[in-house]
């Protein structure tokens, strides 16, 4: 499951990337104001549930969605200006993992010394010197995992516990009329030609349990 989810989360990331970088586009066109950039940008954000901050040229914020915008503008400063090393493997203290970069975005993963947590981060330039940099934590990300993991396993030991009800009550239906046409044999075996099969369903065991009927009428009149 934590492969998938985790993979799930990288590529929500990069889709809200070309959703935002539209929304910019327009924006730095004039094509739309600097309050409609930020409802569009809330709106394509939220579900996607990252952090994201994005300043111009000056450094100055275009549009932010968290609380800590100045770590995150501290972040972007260090990105851009190369003040973090990467390195290849797993993150530590303040480097990175490169995931995936391109022309226009860089995906990695980071380790935050100050949050104590690992981070998935995309961030991108435009041609003008905005920049953008999205966060979203692992530690949550992990959190749901286990949720995810918890509610398969509970939901698995529920359906097999539902299974073996079902499975009993069925045996218990199946069996109680061939025991009941054992016995009607086993008392005809006994010249007791009394006995009937009372059952009235169209089944084979109906059909059988008829038959005996009649044969137990047949051999009371020939004995």
């Amino acid at each position: 499951v934590e492969p998938y989810y985790l993979s799930t989360k990288r590529k929500d990331m990069v889709t809200a990337y070309g959703e935002v970088n539209s929304v910019m586009n327009d924006y730095m066109s004039g094509a739309i104001s600097k309050d409609d950039t930020t409802k569009q940008l809330d709106q394509m954000v939220s579900p996607y549930s990252v952090n994201l901050v994005i300043v111009d040229s000056s450094w100055e914020v275009i549009y932010s969605n968290t609380r800590d915008a100045g770590m995150m503008l501290q972040k972007i400063q260090e990105t851009v200006l190369g003040g973090i090393p990467l390195r290849d493997g797993e993150g530590d203290n303040n480097n990175v993992t490169i995931i995936e970069k391109n022309d226009s975005y860089t995906l990695q993963k980071s380790y935050d010394a100050r949050l104590n947590d690992n981070f998935y981060e995309l961030w991108g330039t435009y041609g003008n010197g905005t920049t953008l940099l999205m966060r979203m934590p692992l530690l949550s990300v992990r959190d749901t995992i286990v949720m995810t993991n918890r509610f398969i396993q509970i939901a698995g030991i529920l359906i097999f516990v539902i299974g073996l009800v079902t499975a009993s009550g069925l045996s218990g239906f199946i069996s109680r009329p061939i025991k009941h046409l054992s016995e009607i044999a086993s008392r005809m075996s006994s010249l007791d030609f009394d006995v009937r099969y009372e059952g009235h369903d169209r089944s084979e065991i109906g059909v059988l349990g008829r038959k005996m009927n009649d044969m137990s009428e047949s051999l009371e009149e020939t004995i």
